[in-house]
């Protein structure tokens, strides 16, 4: 009988609801382009936005902006992805090159200070995920 697939699919529908929230420049994004957005082990949505990186734990946004380097542009702030890595620290693209984001003190730190002391490996790991 060619009717038992469609049976099988017609027995288990059911209706699906999602609640779905818009984030615009209004409820506290930085920028109108969010470019990457992705969600760590905790459930929290990370933003990756042209004015920096955005926290969104369903109530509110938290924005975090790099500002311990010297440029005279926003480049630092531009991020095109974000890549999560085994200790959940935040690997940035950004339009001025790789950053890095630790969420725990919420402070940008040179990448390869900070893994410098585990080894180039780890540093070249995370880089190959943006390649991907």
């Amino acid at each position: 009988m060619q009717f038992y697939p469609l049976f099988c699919i017609a027995a288990n529908t059911e209706k699906l609801y999602f609640n779905i929230e818009y984030l615009t420049i209004q409820e506290g994004l930085p920028h109108t382009d969010a470019n990457v957005v992705i969600q760590d082990k905790d459930g929290i949505i990370w933003i990756g936005t042209y004015a920096g990186l955005c926290k969104y734990d369903g109530y509110q946004i938290e924005t975090f902006y790099q500002e311990k380097e010297n440029f005279s542009n926003s480049y630092v702030n531009r991020i095109l992805d974000i890549s999560i890595d085994d200790e959940g620290k935040f690997w940035l693209a950004t339009v001025a090159g790789i950053q890095y984001f630790d969420p725990a003190t919420k402070e940008y730190l040179p990448p390869l200070t900070i893994y410098a002391k585990d080894s180039q490996h780890a540093v070249n790991k995370n880089i190959e995920k943006f390649c991907q």
